[in-house]
């Protein structure tokens, strides 16, 4: 499993997943729907991901797994993830 680490607010997250078009991340704050996320990601470079949550679960050791989809997407942010989850290069139009 690839593994991404980065912040939002201030906060450290794991970044699990980019399908290419939602994200899932791992962090201590649950967010609500339709709320807009910052995310710093440390992927081949440091990346600004801008974010809308879909929605937050919380996990049995009391962090919250966040779905997330990208409000805007710069191309070196697409290229550094897709390097980074190479299953979402599948799902490319």
């Amino acid at each position: 499993m690839t593994l991404v680490h980065g912040r939002v607010r201030g906060q450290p997250i794991e970044l699990h997943g980019f399908d290419g078009k939602l994200f899932r991340f791992v962090c201590a704050t649950s967010f609500a729907p339709g709320q807009p996320l910052v995310v710093e990601a440390q992927l081949a470079s440091s990346q600004t991901l801008e974010l809308k949550s879909i929605g937050s679960t919380k996990l049995p050791d009391g962090r919250f797994e966040v779905r997330a989809r990208a409000a805007t997407l710069a191309r070196p942010a697409r290229e550094a993830l897709l390097a980074a989850f190479p299953l979402a290069a599948g799902s490319e139009p």
